[in-house]
């Protein structure tokens, strides 16, 4: 979780970082069967927001707001990691509904 952290930070937030973190994802899902749970909907997150723009042109102040939803959303799963189950689960309940193509843009 950490590198895909560290990862994300160097990221511009364009559509091939969405394709690529849901790739990181994928692997990590397959090689950290503890948290697959966790992988499965960051990757579904994602791929809403690939999905959404496929062909679209991608808004500049759309896609800063949203990799920064993004890259809080996985510190925030890092934190979560380290908590109690419960806390893992309110996390992961939480996770399931958010939409990145909603982020609220930051002016």
């Amino acid at each position: 979780m950490e590198n895909l952290e560290s990862w994300l930070l160097e990221q511009s937030g364009g559509i091939g970082t969405y394709i690529e973190f849901q790739r990181k994802c994928s692997e990590l899902q397959r090689t950290d069967d503890q948290h697959s749970a966790l992988y499965v909907l960051l990757n579904a997150a994602a791929a809403r927001f690939v999905s959404f723009y496929d062909g679209m042109p991608l808004p500049v102040d759309l896609a800063q707001a949203s990799i920064t939803v993004l890259r809080q959303l996985v510190a925030s799963g890092q934190s979560a990691l380290a908590g109690s189950d419960a806390d893992q689960l309110a996390f992961l309940n939480q996770l399931a509904l958010v939409d990145l193509t909603a982020a609220p843009v930051q002016q």
